[in-house]
C-alpha cells in the first residue's frame, strides 16, 4: 500500500493585497519513483490551480525549481519522495525576492551579481577574427569547467548562514542561532519512511510556530532598521524593497 504524503506548502503572493503567508496543507498518495516536481504538479493538477512554482528543464540543468525541502534547499526535480519522511515542508528560497508562494526571482538576483562583478569577457583590444585559437592546459580547461557547471539554482545562496551575520544586532543574531538550531534538530532527527517521528504532533507545531514568529520577528526588525534582504541590486533601479510583515502563519488544509 503506498504511502499518503503530508505537505505544507508556503502561500502568499506579495504583489496582492490580500494575500497573507501562511502553510497550506495538503495530502497526496505517493507513486514509485515519485519527485517532489512530479508531487507539486499533481497537487496543482487535483487540488489547487493556483499554487505557484518554476520549473523547466525537469532534470537538474536549470535550477528553477530549487526551495526549501524540510529545511534544505534543494531542487524539487532531483528530490525523490521515498527519500523524505510522511511529513513534507516546502518553503521558498530565502533571500531572494518572492513572486509567489515557491517561486522566487533568482535571476534578478544573479544578473546583479554579474554586473557587481563584471563576469564578463574583458577585451585588451579589438579581436582578431582571423587569428588561430589560443591552446589551454588541460587542467586550466578542467577549473573553468568546474565554476560554470554552476546552474544558478541559489542553493548555496539560500543555505550561506553568514550571509547577512556582520551587521546583525545581538538580537537578530540570536533569532538567527535559534532558526539554525531548530531547523536542523527537525532534520536530524526526522526518521525514515515508515518509521514513527520521535517527536510528538504536538511539539512538532510548536516548532513549527516557532520558527514562524523568529520569522515574523526577524522581518518586523530589519523593517524598522530599514534593512531589507533582497539583493544586489540592478546598478540602474532604487535599492527598495516592500517587506510583508507576518504575525504567524496561519494554515489551511485542502481537501483530499
Amino acid at each position: 500500500m503506498n504511502r499518503v504524503l503530508s505537505f505544507h506548502i508556503f502561500r502568499h503572493t506579495p504583489a496582492d493585497p490580500a494575500s497573507t503567508p501562511r502553510l497550506q496543507d495538503y495530502r497526496l498518495e505517493e507513486a514509485s519513483g515519485m519527485t517532489l516536481f512530479i508531487a507539486l504538479n499533481r497537487i496543482r493538477e487535483e487540488q489547487d490551480p493556483g499554487l505557484a512554482f518554476d520549473f523547466v528543464c525537469r532534470a537538474g540543468v536549470c535550477g528553477s525549481c530549487a526551495m526549501l525541502i524540510n529545511g534544505q534547499p534543494g531542487l524539487a526535480c532531483r528530490t525523490l519522495t521515498e527519500y523524505l519522511p510522511d511529513e513534507i515542508t516546502l518553503l521558498p528560497l530565502p533571500v531572494f525576492a518572492l513572486i509567489a508562494d515557491l517561486s522566487v526571482n533568482t535571476g534578478k538576483w544573479m544578473r546583479a551579481l554579474s554586473e557587481r562583478l563584471e563576469t564578463w569577457v574583458h577585451l585588451q583590444g579589438e579581436p582578431d577574427l582571423d587569428a588561430i585559437e589560443a591552446t589551454m592546459e588541460p587542467d586550466l580547461a578542467e577549473d573553468i569547467y568546474e565554476l560554470d557547471r554552476c546552474i544558478e539554482c541559489g542553493c548555496c545562496i539560500a543555505a550561506c548562514g553568514e550571509i547577512d551575520m556582520q551587521d546583525l544586532t545581538k538580537e537578530q543574531q540570536i533569532l538567527v542561532a535559534m532558526r539554525k538550531t531548530l531547523s536542523a534538530v527537525i532534520r536530524d532527527i526526522t526518521p525514515p519512511p515508515g518509521m514513527k517521528h520521535p517527536l510528538s504532533a504536538a511539539t512538532i507545531e510548536d516548532v513549527r510556530q516557532c520558527l514562524g514568529l523568529i520569522s515574523a520577528r526577524e522581518r518586523e526588525l530589519a523593517d524598522e532598521q530599514g534593512r531589507v534582504t533582497e539583493r544586489p541590486y540592478y546598478t540602474d533601479e532604487p535599492q527598495a524593497a516592500q517587506v510583508v510583515p507576518i504575525a504567524g502563519l496561519a494554515k489551511g488544509r485542502k481537501p483530499n
